[in-house]
């Protein structure tokens, strides 16, 4: 088999709904969504949803970049931002996580 030949398997494989990448991609999808209704619920912040959106992506949806730290900084905002009643409330919050956990020396 030829390289040509190889990628372009490759590539239908890929695109394929039942493979393990798309598989893996739905599985975090889930995962993401899932994670957003838990967290939410009691929230009144459309700050403190938006953080929390981001928190369950970049848990259940990394980009491949991911390292001890920013887990540790979502996990923060996930455990914290679930009862925030306002957005100044949700900025504190944010603040407060990004100091004990700093991610990649740049705030959100």
């Amino acid at each position: 088999m030829g390289w040509r030949t190889f990628c372009a398997f490759a590539a239908v494989l890929a695109s394929q709904p039942g493979t393990a990448q798309a598989q893996f991609i739905q599985n975090g999808q889930q995962q993401a969504s899932q994670c957003v209704l838990q967290y939410t619920a009691g929230t009144r912040s459309k700050i403190a949803v938006q953080l929390i959106r981001d928190a369950c992506n970049d848990i259940y949806r990394p980009l491949g970049l991911s390292t001890a730290s920013p887990k540790d900084y979502d996990n923060c905002l996930l455990e914290y931002l679930t009862d925030a009643q306002s957005d100044a409330a949700a900025v504190q919050i944010q603040a407060a996580c990004a100091s004990i956990y700093p991610r990649f020396g740049l705030l959100r």
